[in-house]
């Protein structure tokens, strides 16, 4: 489920092999829900690289960082997952830039077997837009104050 674009549309070509027309608009079809959770994951973990590698000074640093939020948010979804709350076990994955990926898959595409994420799941996709812009903002305002000195 975690496949970026270029192995999708690999799979893509391998279906329109197939022996009528059918079977590879099929496989088209099945191909677009993956280009999209692909596309998904592509804007959330860059908007948030870009913003926390544009806080460092060094870029050895910068990567560091960026595993850092990952490292610090996931023990937060754990504690909440573990929960006695329904409420709070769906909305867990909300802190995780990686969990709240999976629940939009989960929202959008039905991954059940990855999160669930209940009848949250336009949370999830509300909060991935919110963050996304906050990422953007962010980065245009540190490199607007960058640009002034």
């Amino acid at each position: 489920r975690r496949l970026g674009a270029q192995p999708l549309i690999m799979f893509l070509g391998g279906g329109c092999g197939a022996d009528d027309v059918g079977a590879a608009w099929d496989e088209l079809l099945d191909l677009l829900p993956g280009l999209a959770y692909a596309g998904i994951h592509a804007i959330v973990f860059s908007s948030l690289a870009l913003l926390v590698s544009s806080l460092t000074g060094k870029r050895a640093f910068a990567a560091g960082g960026v595993v850092g939020v990952f490292l610090m948010t996931g023990p937060i979804t754990g504690v909440l997952s573990s929960m006695p709350s329904d409420a709070v076990r769906y909305l867990a994955g909300l802190p995780n830039p990686a969990s709240l990926v999976q629940g939009d898959g989960d929202w959008l595409f039905g991954n059940t077997d990855a999160f669930n994420v209940g009848d949250y799941g336009p949370a999830y996709g509300v909060t991935t837009v919110v963050f996304v812009a906050a990422c953007v903002a962010l980065l245009i305002a540190r490199y607007r104050k960058v640009a002034t000195r």
